[in-house]
């Protein structure tokens, strides 16, 4: 069977797609067909034998000429016919060839043809080719393409094949969606097209022949049907209706969609359509109708969306100048490069007046919306602190917008603080305001996180806190309060004592940013060894966050002879999964990387451990494993699907090896002569954000940059786990993997 093949370098497969019509599209199942190392392309000649191109032994950067192979592959037990010569072939013989079962010798034939342009008795063979009933459908595609193709000087004027292709589609609808296909197939296909057939077909329950439908209107522009693309707009199928308002978009037929819009019978996804459509048109009087329909409307539901076109229009992409972009482009949406146009302002004015008239849940959308499309305004933000606090719904919905900015107003706080130690707020929205909270540097926030993240103690809190803890735990400001937490960990006094006692863990446990806090934190911790209240505070904490970096200190403390330490140590050693065995296992700075990936390959680790390894080995500060986390480094959520076992554990050990794509370290030289290097978080024309080894974000203006240039090694330090036993490394490699299979559920 004619199935189109697909490669997968990351999962070493060609897969094959076996495709079935699925109203205008189609259903795929996809089926594993060559395995083989790397496979970056694969294509097919006409004597069904496949070619395929491995990328093995190749890097992100040249690594020499003795890498890939490529292969050839054919089918067992099969004999092709024998290859025509398609020069020599007969007019009759050429079009006899368009009955191939190889889509290769189907298109060398359509080739053949063109190059001919012979006279009007082999155009007279295409057409009853087309025509013909009993001819299978690609056998008559192919004969229409060809006709299609076959263009003259006249083409343009009305003649040509244009009149052919309309007699074929009004004559058969089995063929009719190819046939109007061909002839919008070029943006002046209009040109003796027939619009009534157009019409007509519209009426049709094909969906695959409505939308071809709504195509031509988009492809023939403004002198052509465009009503169609208005007129698709409320279609069954989402397929035809999303390229129903694209065309409309596309055709800026803002009177059509207007006239859907004020439509009172017009169905709500027609409606929906419509403003879908107006919110990509960036012109005046498509603002000013927005606007106007506005101010008269009094339905929720009808009001939200003409404020969600808006909102949608408030910005508009910014022209491509060759100077941003890259490999991390920012893909928040809607725009790459958001840039205001002539009617922003008014646009935001529109915005905050409406959102000074909302209350509760109408006020909370809005702010969404706002937050959705990236509009920033201090005083909006300002106007929903103010409605928030006297309203909790909405602080609800503020406090979820909050955790999708990167700065926080101090006119928040407050009420962030407050969300985080109400023993009534929801574990999510508790959870969001202290991670939110991690981002300022207000030591009143700071000060009351031991407090919020205390709450989530008792049955089903831990689950709910752990997104927070993580948050608290790894959030660069931490250091900056380094003094206060290690006097309150010093009182080892209940629930909040022992969460301050986890963040001077963490600080001691970092292996980068402030020497000072790190230093001050283990020095803290000595000391607090020597009390046995604090002792046992310190080891019920490592057991709460998995701490492994004291693993050592933990399987001491088992044979404590005071009780309660030792009941403490035992909850950690479990907690931890500490195998005393270990404690005296070979570290792999001690092995050489062959001997560690061969150590490892034979090894089963545990995922619970290797995700407290993830933890400990600082992975967090440049890596998400949730797809719906803010994106930092590169993701590692299905990166045991992209790289085998081996070449996983090789990367850990030696980052230089590969650095993935995008995330080169890139060092910048501002003007003001101070140097910065990171990796790019994401790039625009006015604005660099960049990641650095502490896992920290920096924004750098464009305009600010006097020069940058690229590093070879990673930001990723190569001895992460030199401390670590094989049984630690396979750990990590099973949760690693475990996340890849997690990804795929």
């Amino acid at each position: 069977a004619s199935v189109p093949l697909t490669c997968d370098w990351g999962r070493n497969w060609t897969y094959s797609h076996h495709l079935t019509p699925n109203g205008a599209t189609f259903k795929d199942d996809c089926r594993e067909f060559i395995g083989m190392t790397r496979v970056t392309d694969v294509d097919v000649d006409a004597m069904s034998r496949i070619y395929a191109a491995s990328w093995k032994g190749a890097t992100f950067t040249y690594a020499g000429e003795e890498v890939g192979y490529i292969v050839q592959v054919k089918p067992k037990g099969y004999t092709p016919e024998p290859l025509p010569d398609f020069e020599k072939a007969s007019d009759a013989e050429l079009v006899k060839l368009l009955e191939s079962p190889s889509a290769r010798r189907r298109v060398e034939a359509q080739r053949t043809i063109l190059r001919k342009r012979a006279a009007d008795p082999l155009r007279d063979m295409l057409v009853a080719l087309a025509k013909n009933t009993g001819k299978n459908l690609s056998t008559r595609v192919a004969a229409i393409f060809a006709l299609n193709n076959w263009q003259t000087d006249t083409a343009v004027k009305g003649k040509g094949t244009n009149p052919l292709l309309n007699e074929i589609g009004k004559a058969d609808p089995a063929i009719r969606a190819f046939a109007i296909r061909a002839l919008a197939d070029r943006f002046a296909g209009w040109y003796g097209m027939d619009f009534a057939m157009l019409y007509e077909a519209m009426k049709t329950g094909d969906e695959r022949t409505r939308l071809e439908c709504v195509r031509a209107a988009a492809h023939c522009g403004v002198k052509g049907p465009s009503y169609l693309a208005i007129q698709g707009l409320g279609d069954s199928d989402p397929v035809v209706a999303h390229t129903a308002y694209r065309a409309a978009a596309l055709l800026k037929n803002y009177g059509g969609c207007f006239s859907v819009v004020d439509a009172r019978d017009a169905t709500p996804g027609a409606r929906q359509n419509a403003l879908f459509a107006l919110m990509r048109m960036h012109q005046p009087h498509v603002v000013d109708g927005l606007v106007e329909r506005l101010d008269k409307e009094t339905d929720p539901a009808r009001r939200r969306g003409l404020l969600g076109a808006l909102c949608r229009l408030h910005f508009q992409e910014a022209q491509w100048k060759g100077d941003s972009w890259g490999t991390r482009p920012d893909t928040r949406g809607p725009y790459y490069q958001p840039e205001k146009w002539s009617e922003s302002d008014k646009i935001i004015a529109t915005l905050k007046d409406a959102l000074g008239k909302s209350q509760g849940e109408e006020a909370g959308w809005l702010a969404s919306e706002m937050t959705r499309n990236r509009i920033e305004d201090d005083a909006a933000v300002q106007q929903l602190i103010a409605l928030a606090a006297n309203d909790p719904k909405l602080r609800s919905t503020l406090i979820a917008q909050l955790a999708k900015k990167n700065d926080v107003s101090a006119g928040a706080i407050p009420l962030l603080t407050k969300a985080a130690t109400d023993v009534a707020t929801d574990a999510s929205e508790r959870a969001d305001a202290i991670a939110i909270l991690t981002r300022t540097d207000s030591a009143d926030a700071w000060h009351a996180l031991p407090q919020a993240l205390a709450l989530f103690s008792g049955k089903g809190g831990r689950r709910g806190g752990e997104r927070a803890e993580q948050a608290f735990l790894n959030a660069p400001k931490l250091e900056n309060h380094h003094a206060w937490f290690e006097s309150f960990a010093a009182k080892a006094d209940g629930e909040p004592s022992l969460w301050a006692e986890a963040a001077v863990l963490a600080l001691s446990a970092r292996t980068s940013g402030s020497p000072e806090a790190r230093e001050q934190a283990a020095k803290s911790l000595e000391a607090g060894w020597t009390d046995a209240k604090r002792r046992a505070q310190i080891l019920t904490a490592i057991a709460e966050i998995k701490h492994r970096a004291w693993a050592p200190r933990v399987l001491t403390s088992l044979s404590d002879p005071d009780k309660t330490i030792a009941a403490a140590a035992d909850r950690a050693a479990k907690s931890l999964k500490l195998d005393p065995a270990e404690a005296n296992a070979p570290r792999l700075e001690s092995m050489k990387p062959e001997e560690v990936i061969a150590a490892v390959l034979k090894t089963k680790g545990d995922p619970v451990i290797g995700a407290q390894i993830y933890q400990q080995a600082t992975c967090v500060n440049c890596h998400t494993v949730a797809k719906d986390a803010p994106p930092r480094g590169p993701f590692l959520g299905n990166i045991a699907d992209i790289y085998q076992r081996p070449d996983l554990a090789a990367a850990i050990l030696d980052p230089n090896k590969t650095i993935a794509q995008g995330f080169v370290t890139n060092f910048f030289t501002l003007k003001k002569g101070d140097p910065v290097m990171g990796f790019v978080v994401s790039e625009s024309a006015t604005e660099v954000t960049i990641r650095n080894q502490a896992g920290i974000e920096q924004k750098l203006a464009t305009a600010d940059i006097a020069s940058r240039e690229k590093l070879p090694h990673s930001l990723m330090p190569p001895a992460l786990m030199n401390q670590m036993t094989i049984k630690d490394f396979a750990s990590l490699l099973d949760y690693l993997e475990k996340l890849a299979r997690e990804q795929k559920k």
